[in-house]
């Protein structure tokens, strides 16, 4: 795991911060108040297919993956290549496996 990415996750003097927080690479995770207003707008369900583009830390990706089940499918993209081995640890770590999360190409393929 990059230096940056692993400096912003270990930071515990932002864990109740209600800001958007630096993973490193330019890209942040949104503000907790703004993701859970999201979900509120979203009102996700059992069994819902969600695209989450520029998925990041992986945080929204296994929220949502939390609101889909049963059933459910998440499928997080994201550019950057250290970020998204960064979402897998996290998703992992959350046991989420509703989720898939892959590099954002041109083109991209079902999950199995």
């Amino acid at each position: 795991m990059a230096a940056s990415v692993a400096a912003a996750a270990s930071s515990s003097s932002h864990a109740y911060a209600d800001a958007p927080l630096s993973i490193g690479y330019g890209q942040t995770i949104s503000q907790p108040s703004v993701v859970a207003f999201m979900l509120e707008l979203m009102d996700p369900r059992s069994g819902d297919v969600i695209l989450d583009i520029g998925s990041g830390s992986g945080w929204t990706t296994a929220l949502l993956a939390e609101c889909v089940k049963p059933g459910g499918r998440i499928v997080g993209l994201e550019m950057v290549p250290e970020l998204v081995t960064f979402g897998r640890e996290h998703i992992a770590h959350a046991c989420c496996t509703a989720c898939y999360h892959s590099t954002g190409t041109k083109r991209v393929n079902r999950p199995s």
